[in-house]
């Protein structure tokens, strides 16, 4: 008698297209997370940088404030040069460079400077007001002294 095999079933299987095809929709998958990832971590270091400029802009402002306020007398000697003489005699100087950004020097000729800001920035003397500005941007510092009825010019 003869003997009557059954058929091997068929198992089903990946073909070599479908695999190529798989591996090219990961390929394209993992290129488009990649720049996405790179993307955050650039937006982080500029958010970081662009807050420390923020920062030494913030205490540069608030140093001139506080000495245009307490000036009896203000000197523009130059575009980008402010001195400042309070009511005690002190001189305070203020001095804006391209190259250097912003530097005070006091009376003892001790000298802090905020690198990186103030490249764009100019200073004049608008009576009782010191006047900042750069580029469309513009701030008037006022002297309380010379605010004041009586005031020394």
């Amino acid at each position: 008698m003869p003997t009557h095999r059954s058929p091997v079933p068929l198992r089903p299987g990946f073909t070599l297209l479908e695999v190529l095809a798989t591996l090219g929709l990961l390929l394209i998958f993992f290129g488009v997370a990649g720049e996405l990832f790179k993307s955050t971590m650039m937006l982080g270091y500029d958010s970081r940088e662009s807050s420390n400029q923020n920062s030494r802009i913030d205490s540069a402002i608030f140093r001139l404030r506080r000495d245009v306020w307490n000036s009896s007398r203000i000197t523009v000697t130059g575009k980008n040069a402010l001195d400042l003489i309070w009511s005690d005699g002190t001189k305070i100087s203020w001095n804006i460079d391209r190259e250097n950004g912003v530097t005070r020097t006091d009376a003892q000729n001790r000298s802090e400077q905020w690198q990186g800001i103030g490249q764009n920035w100019s200073l004049a003397a608008d009576g009782p007001c010191v006047t900042v500005s750069g580029g469309t941007a513009e701030m008037r510092l006022p002297s309380q002294i010379l605010l004041s009825p009586g005031a020394r010019p």
